[in-house]
């Protein structure tokens, strides 16, 4: 995603001009310590209440309320439209 669908216009330029991006990466372990890698997957499992990868959630920056998730499905073909359709609020 970050590589293949985020860099692409219609994605890109919606998410520079409303989001600020944090990423949460609890699928490899290489660079952290065990304790690390189990409080990053207790703090997925708090803030996205799924273990699904790749899942995207957007937060209300004032209130810290979820506005909206999703994990995306159809593999990499169907995921520019749908990331498009979700920071756009869009539940097509």
């Amino acid at each position: 995603m970050e590589e293949s669908i985020f860099p692409r216009p219609a994605v890109a330029g919606l998410l520079q001009k409303g989001f600020v991006e944090s990423r949460h990466h609890v699928d490899v372990q290489s660079s952290l310590t065990k304790e690390q890698f189990d409080r990053n997957r207790l703090l997925r499992d708090q803030l996205a209440s799924t273990k699904a990868m790749p899942f995207y959630v957007i937060y209300d920056p004032v209130t810290g309320r979820a506005l909206r998730a999703t994990g995306l499905s159809g593999g990499p073909g169907a995921w520019e439209e749908l990331f498009v359709q979700f920071l756009i609020g869009d539940s097509k």
